[in-house]
């Protein structure tokens, strides 16, 4: 028999059109080849006249049914007779899909005709799983050919998916014909039958998010993905390992598991979330050290009951204790991504200071009880962060100050590579000191608390932050050029070599950033020139994002020099360009680029010197590590 094989997702047809009636449990313990019925009949189009006998029989693709009383007809056309009902969930195999433009026949509305085995269905009530996969193992060889006198293309190799294109029946032999990448072969096996759960799987998957009707009927989508996810706990063995294939890669999922995962996400997308939430606690309870996906399930499910908690039905109190749960039983758990890595705990914790922001007194306590709990140095950070937080929203600067350097001074470096990103944790807690110091206009604490980090961290990319960011500040205040100039320059020796994330300002930092800056300033004075504003009038701002308060209102027509346009240029209409401006009395400010006569009605700044449009710097990316 061949082994277990998994369904890849982005194959997987699915039409609009699913009943809304509950299934038959009785007609679906069957397997494919049960189902089939005996009803012959003769071909009806010239795609089925070209079709062999052998080649009918050698279809691979299962189909399942997607509405209650689906009607099977004789022929493709408007007038074919009706000769078959099936039901929701039935399970047939498929021998062929034709568009309407294949077939030049009637076509509905959704799609075109597939074949079946006792005739002819629409599409829309079919979701059809066309590629099944072949887990190579050690014990098996790959021939050229269908044929053991062949050449040996493959001999054993571990845990390789290669995807299934045809079977063959030849002198009572059972071949597979496999393909992975440019290597191509032929498996000998003792009879080929799909596994029907993996077809369930790979169904209430796409029911999440892969399909077309999935964005125009989420509701009617996921009643039907509950139905499917509760036929699946009856037809899998719970223990059982199902394969996965995404890619060309191979995850191993425990199918108890599995189908708790996606009952408990059809529930959360209906909005039954004490349903989800026990579903979830079944993973926990019953799977946890089992694997989902990649990683173990349990470690999976308690941030997912966390998030409904918290987003879902605003209970942060749970919310809270189920982060902190997290926490203590699962310090240190990895979670594989396709583009990073994350740790549970470390999740957890920032959450905890995330949802807490605007409750100083309770973010205190709760990242108090983080740092006591967490065996972890660098989720022990993100508790000294938050606490950081707490004293610095309540204005006490020196407490979070001292604060600031007493944790650097044990961690003066904490790094963690989350597989695209590198984030220095340590970063973090001066950066989490600087936007409060920032957000209360604390500019000279600013530079008196960069000098002392510099003089102490200057060996660190803690040191090359804190160089940097009373640049970056003065850029986006009042400062003049000159004294922006005078930062970047200081700043310069210190973070040459450095590249880091901040992810508490979302904000990169790499190699002669201050370089690069300094070189844009001394081009933006060579282009200075004068402006207007406009008839509407305009707010003079202290800084370039809203954040900032209002200095002055400028009147219609009033003078200004333009110095130049915010660092990184801002487009959404919540938040739009603004342009660094020096009245005549030396008042530096922001205003909106659209209040300017100069930049009314484009999209970039002109430089009417030269003759063509500036190049603003790109937005810094943010985002996730």
């Amino acid at each position: 028999m061949i082994k277990p094989v998994a369904t890849i997702l982005t194959f997987i047809w699915l039409f609009p059109g699913c009943g809304q009636t509950e299934e038959n449990n009785e007609r679906h313990s069957k397997s494919p080849q049960e189902s089939k019925s005996t009803q012959t009949r003769e071909p009806v189009n010239a795609i089925e006249t070209q079709e062999t006998e052998r080649e009918r029989n050698d279809g691979i693709s299962v189909g399942l049914v997607l509405d209650d009383h689906a009607v099977v007809h004789s022929d493709s056309s408007k007038q074919a007779a009706v000769i078959d009902t099936l039901t929701f969930l039935e399970d047939v195999y498929v021998y062929g899909e034709y568009t309407e433009e294949q077939t030049r026949n009637f076509s509905f509305d959704n799609g075109g005709w597939a074949k079946i085995e006792s005739g002819w269905m629409r599409t829309s009530d079919l979701a059809v799983a066309h590629d099944f996969y072949y887990i190579i193992t050690p014990g098996d060889t790959l021939y050229e050919r269908p044929d053991f006198n062949t050449n040996v293309v493959v001999v054993g190799e571990s845990n390789y998916p290669y995807k299934i294109r045809t079977r063959r029946n030849i002198e009572g032999q059972t071949w597979v014909g496999l393909v992975r990448f440019r290597t191509k072969g032929w498996l000998p096996v003792d009879r080929f039958e799909p596994q029907l759960e993996d077809v369930y799987r790979s169904l209430i998957q796409h029911y999440f998010g892969f399909g077309p009707d999935f964005y125009r009927r989420p509701e009617k989508n996921y009643q039907q993905a509950l139905k499917v996810a509760r036929k699946m706990e009856q037809i899998v063995t719970p223990s059982k390992t199902v394969y996965i294939t995404w890619h060309d890669g191979v995850s191993e999922s425990n199918a108890g598991a599995l189908s708790s995962y996606l009952t408990s996400t059809a529930y959360r997308k209906l909005e039954r979330f004490q349903e989800a939430i026990g579903s979830l606690r079944k993973i926990i309870d019953l799977y946890g050290d089992r694997k989902l996906w990649d990683d173990k399930a349990g470690p999976q499910a308690a941030p997912e009951i966390a998030g409904i908690y918290a987003q879902n039905l605003q209970d942060i109190e749970h919310a809270l204790t189920w982060y902190h749960r997290i926490i203590q039983k699962y310090p240190g758990e990895a979670i594989s991504g396709f583009e990073w890595n994350d740790w549970v705990d470390l999740r957890a914790a920032e959450q905890i200071v995330d949802i807490l922001q605007d409750q100083p007194q309770q973010l205190y306590e709760e990242s108090v009880q983080i740092i006591s709990e967490s065996p972890d140095s660098t989720v022990k950070l993100v508790g000294h962060r938050g606490r950081i937080k707490s004293l610095g929203e309540r204005g006490r600067y020196d407490q979070m100050i001292d604060s600031v350097f007493a944790v650097l001074k044990e961690n003066p470096t904490n790094k963690r590579v989350f597989f695209k990103s590198t984030v220095d944790f340590s970063v973090g807690i001066a950066s989490a000191a600087f936007l409060i110091l920032e957000k209360k206009l604390q500019f000279e604490r600013i530079k008196s608390v960069s000098r002392r980090l510099q003089r102490e961290f200057g060996d660190y990319p803690v040191g090359a932050f804190a160089a940097l960011r009373p640049a970056i500040v003065a850029d986006r205040t009042d400062e003049s050029i000159a004294e922006v100039k005078r930062l970047y320059q200081e700043a310069q020796a210190l973070s040459e070599e450095f590249l880091f994330w901040d992810n508490v300002s979302r904000e990169r930092y790499y190699p002669k950033m201050a370089a690069k800056r300094l070189l844009e300033l001394v081009q933006a004075e060579e282009n200075k020139q004068k402006s207007k504003i406009t008839e509407q009038g305009a707010e003079l701002k202290l800084g370039w994002e809203d954040k900032y308060p209002v200095l002055t209102s400028l009147a219609p027509g009033t003078e200004v020099e333009v110095l130049y346009p915010a660092t990184f240029p801002v487009s959404s209409p919540a938040n739009p360009r603004v342009i660094k401006v020096k009245l005549e009395n030396g008042t530096i400010g922001w205003v909106d680029a659209e209040r300017l006569e100069l930049y009314k009605d484009t999209n970039k700044p002109q430089h009417h010197q030269k003759g063509r449009r500036a190049a603003p710097r790109r937005r810094m990316q943010k985002s996730k590590p």
